[in-house]
């Protein structure tokens, strides 16, 4: 994280309670059972939980410091601050709104170029492959594992280092609205939609409904921003006539599409097909099963060329890819 608290409380708007406002917090966590004695702990607070109740047991672990919620039991407050004059606590209104504030305060001060990637499926793999495609030239960051909601999301961008050019993050929804939320914590400068599956129908009883809330995804996109759409999907492809500041580019394996493949040979472990790259064709080979694997890493490519990468540097990075583990 490398913040000092000082600049914890001006992106919360929290108040130092105790401790050194020159302190550097070097990591942050909001999980008691595996802090290191170099983080501080956010406690976050849920409908059936709260992070609160661990934190005798966090400060036993040699937690750095602890944030707490203003709201939380006065007693208890009192109790930790008598106990533990020595240990550094921040005091803000809402943890859960504190994480995200953190997460939007690194991503102003590092300023990465923002890829956002969204769809009922293949997020993740979508993810995977582009960012090590993109690896290949720029020092990347990617959303950890399937890290793709309103704390996994800020929780990712605490990793991002001065070093780092390019970030993509996985955002993922169950309900309408909360996508906006990911976004308004780091808007990006190219948004990718996979698909419209049925996943998440039972709350929102639609696939219009999924395809609305999977936009949410373009509320910040500016004239010169990129939406990346899967054209072989029918209720994305409807959307090619609709008007926007953004530019929308489609990729698939129909023809019909701007960027789509040819020559596709499937294998047991993989595939190859050829796509035009500024007016020439190259190979390549994707170590991934399946044609969906092939739709995924089209996206992947396509970005990468989109950068201006070299197509050796596309094409080993391709091969090369390692998916992050499933849930």
């Amino acid at each position: 994280m490398n913040l000092t608290i000082k600049e914890v409380i001006e992106a919360t708007g929290g108040t130092l309670l105790q401790g050194d406002q020159n302190t550097l917090i070097q990591g942050l966590s909001i999980d008691s059972r595996t802090i290191s004695p170099r983080e501080f702990y956010l406690p976050i607070v849920g409908e059936n939980f709260n992070g609160h109740t661990f934190i005798d047991q966090v400060i036993e672990k040699k937690a750095s410091g602890i944030f707490i919620e203003k709201a939380w039991d006065l007693s208890k407050q009192k109790e930790i601050l008598q106990k533990y004059p020595k240990l550094n606590i921040i005091e803000v209104a809402d943890t859960l709104k504190a994480l995200q504030d953190l997460g939007r305060y690194k991503n102003k001060q590092v300023s990465p170029n923002i890829i956002g990637i969204t769809g009922s499926v293949g997020k993740t793999t979508t993810k995977d492959l582009i960012s090590r495609v993109l690896e290949e030239e720029f020092s990347t960051l990617k959303t950890m594992g399937n890290f793709n909601n309103e704390v996994g999301l800020p929780l990712t961008l605490l990793n991002l280092e001065k070093k780092h050019e390019i970030a993509v993050l996985e955002m993922g929804m169950s309900n309408l609205g909360e996508i906006e939320t990911l976004v308004d914590i780091a808007s990006p400068d190219i948004a990718v939609i996979t698909n419209i599956g049925s996943a998440h129908i039972q709350n929102l009883k639609s696939k219009d409904n999924i395809l609305k809330a999977k936009l949410e995804i373009t509320k910040n996109l500016k004239k010169g921003n990129l939406l990346l759409l899967n054209g072989d999907d029918p209720l994305l492809w409807n959307l090619r006539n609709e008007e926007s500041v953004y530019d929308k580019v489609y990729y698939g394996i129909d023809e019909r599409n701007d960027f789509h493949p040819a020559d596709i040979k499937e294998f047991e472990d993989g595939s190859s097909f050829c796509v035009k790259l500024r007016g020439k064709a190259y190979k390549f080979h994707l170590p991934l099963p399946g044609r969906h694997q092939l739709l995924n890493a089209l996206a992947a490519v396509w970005i990468g060329n989109h950068y201006k990468m070299e197509p050796k540097a596309l094409q080993h990075g391709l091969k090369s890819v390692e998916l992050s583990g499933m849930r």
